[in-house]
């Protein structure tokens, strides 16, 4: 039997018009090292049969799963259930690898025994326009201590677009994806990193995150119509986190989770109209803060949009400022996204 190097699983519904370009992206001279489990979550469109047109060229490394719609946490579950790479990452069908960096990365895997690796990734928006996330190291291609580097790191740093996990660490963790709802790439950030113990960055730009698509999550109408999604992780944090135990890792979770949290009063508070309903979902979740970890309370205070500490505004006088239009307007012209 093969020893696979990684592991990758693509999450995929109804993806056809780009399934081809994120497997074609995964084809290198070394395929026999990786592991490649589309997740088919009943796609109604060609997606499958796209796919396994791929599995019939690459039996050896590529295996697709056709399973009922369960939403993007189920096809991760069901990929961690099957793996059996060293190592663990999440590739969305819309997106695709740097094929050259890919071939790099997967080559220096083989080399290192380590917990967390950390990559480059850009963000490549309809628009044409590029955003380059550069990992933030002090040094590429050592391997260190997690805790020394966490130390004065910036938590929107570890975000699924960087991360690689050995699947040791993840099975350690004993984490499972949420199903049937967005948004569960939170999960795979943070879960594992309670068990990491160690990281290395590579200098490879390898992450293509396409931005723009009509219908995406992180569009600003997905995430008002799912923020019951946004609210049920949250919800599962508040109540199960268990942190790493190296006070350093422990600091950027939390900033990591308040970022989360963030994201959920950006939501209700800046991306449309403050309304009863609204103060209501807002008044609980201080409530569950407050209860749970209320050591995130600075942290989330300290949060701005357009440079306006919007949820100090509403801790201290239950309002919002009307900025959504600015903001989204801004957000328009610069990305070109609504």
């Amino acid at each position: 039997m093969i020893t696979k190097v990684l592991t990758i699983v693509i999450p995929t519904y109804n993806m056809e018009k780009f399934i081809s370009r994120c497997l074609d992206s995964l084809l290198i001279a070394n395929m026999n090292d990786i592991e490649i489990l589309v997740i088919n979550d009943g796609s109604k469109d060609n997606s499958s049969k796209m796919a396994h047109e791929y599995q019939e060229k690459y039996p050896l490394s590529i295996k697709v799963i056709d399973k009922e719609n369960g939403n993007y946490g189920s096809c991760i579950n069901v990929a961690l259930s099957m793996a059996t790479g060293k190592y663990f990452r999440i590739l969305d069908a819309d997106d695709y690898f740097d094929n050259k960096s890919f071939a790099n990365y997967v080559n220096m895997l083989k080399n290192v025994d380590v917990d967390v690796v950390m990559t480059h990734c850009t963000y490549v928006y309809e628009n044409k326009k590029k955003i380059h996330q550069i990992v933030n190291a002090l040094q590429f291609g050592e391997i260190m201590a997690l805790d020394e580097y966490c130390c004065n790191r910036l938590a929107h740093d570890f975000v699924m677009h960087k991360i690689t996990y050995s699947l040791d660490v993840i099975r350690k963790s004993k984490y499972g994806h949420l199903e049937g709802i967005s948004y569960t790439d939170v999960e795979y950030v943070l879960y594992p990193l309670s068990k990491a113990k160690n990281i290395i960055c590579l200098d490879l730009d390898l992450y293509q995150y396409s931005l723009g698509r009509n219908g995406q999550t992180v569009s600003f109408k997905h995430k008002i119509q799912h923020i019951g999604d946004f609210e049920k992780i949250i919800m599962k944090i508040l109540h199960n986190f268990v942190p790493n135990e190296s006070e350093a890792v422990r600091s950027l979770q939390e900033k990591y989770i308040a970022g989360v949290i963030g994201g959920y009063y950006h939501t209700l508070l800046i991306l449309q109209p403050l309304n009863t309903q609204s103060k209501l979902l807002l008044k609980r979740m201080d409530f569950e803060i407050e209860s749970n970890m209320p050591n995130l309370l600075l942290l989330i205070d300290n949060i701005r949009s357009v440079g306006i500490p919007f949820i100090k505004i509403w801790h201290k006088y239950h309002t919002a400022l009307p900025v959504s239009k600015l903001y989204k307007l801004a957000y328009k012209l610069f990305y070109g996204l609504e």
